[in-house]
């Protein structure tokens, strides 16, 4: 297997290889590293976001290198890595062979399942809530996952153009602001970072995807580090290679290396599957429930979530 390390930057970001505004992505060859001379406006932006997101419904990579770090520490682990409009998301993977991580979404819920995140009785269950008890605050999460972040930042994300965005902009970029609301039922702002430089093939154009409380404070972060294209018909999607989430807050960071890429390539039958808790046999627990699940929100916030598998 491969070994990847990447440990700096964060974000989750993909864009396309050219010119902001105006560029068709088909299978002609990539443009030279030029200046851009136009500022383009947020229609401009959005359009272009939009333009790779019309062409990717599902990716999927069979071989996930990731180096993940908390607090210092850091650990090597391989997997997999399953998403699908709208929120259908899977990430699997291994320390030494062993299982060590399941985290997912669909339409309904969101789940976890670290091996090292064990409660107060030693056991490290599945835990899970629905979007509507995490939006009306009945439950916390050991780090604010962020589905739709996530497939935006796999180039999969819509954006509404109807929305009011801001365009800010300093030396090196351009940032399109969105006024949001969290999974979590919180007032914030989706920030989408472009470079102002066309890039070389293989470099990111949009470089970093932020989530920012009301206070401008970082809640996460995705950088996309590397990207590679995929034809798509006749035209060709761009998606990351090389992609690290941050969750600043908590001192955890992934940086992931994906292999074997695949577009719109998931089956109905296998998301039923994928998508879904199911086929964890594993004690869950509803993190929306009182009582003993706040005992079990206390003891996950003392845990290491990425220490080595003893």
């Amino acid at each position: 297997m491969r070994r990847f390390t990447m440990l700096a930057g964060l974000g989750l970001a993909i864009a396309a290889v050219g010119c902001i505004p105006g560029c068709k992505r088909d299978v002609q060859p990539d443009a030279p590293v030029t200046a851009t001379t136009e500022k383009p406006t947020p229609a401009n932006l959005v359009a272009y976001l939009n333009e790779n997101a019309r062409l990717v419904s599902s990716i999927k990579s069979t071989e996930v290198q990731i180096d993940a770090r908390q607090a210092g520490e850091a650990i090597g682990l391989e997997g997999s890595l399953f998403c699908q409009k709208p929120r259908d998301f899977r990430l699997r993977a291994k320390v030494a062979g062993q299982p060590a991580v399941d985290i997912g979404s669909n339409n309904d819920e969101f789940w976890f399942w670290i091996s090292q995140a064990k409660d107060q009785d030693g056991v490290a269950r599945v835990h899970y809530c629905s979007y509507p008890d995490m939006a009306a605050g009945k439950a916390r999460m050991p780090f604010p996952f962020q589905p739709d972040m996530i497939v935006a930042a796999l180039g999969m994300g819509d954006y509404d153009p109807t929305k009011q965005y801001t365009l800010k902009e300093d030396a090196r970029t351009y940032q399109l602001v969105e006024p949001a609301t969290s999974a979590q039922g919180d007032a914030v702002y989706k920030v989408t970072v472009f470079s102002k430089t066309h890039v070389a093939p293989g470099k990111p154009q949009v470089l970093a995807y932020l989530l920012q409380d009301d206070k401008g404070n970082e809640i996460c972060r995705a950088n996309v580090l590397e990207v590679q294209t995929i034809p798509v018909d006749k035209y060709k999607a761009v998606l990351p290679l090389r992609v690290q989430l941050v969750w600043k807050p908590q001192q955890i960071e992934m940086a992931m290396r994906l292999y074997h890429t695949e577009v719109n390539s998931i089956e109905p039958p296998q998301a039923a599957k994928l998508f879904s808790r199911a086929d964890l046999s594993i004690p869950a627990v509803n993190l929306a429930q009182a009582t003993e699940g706040a005992g079990r929100e206390m003891s996950l916030q003392q845990t290491k979530l990425l220490a080595p598998v003893k």
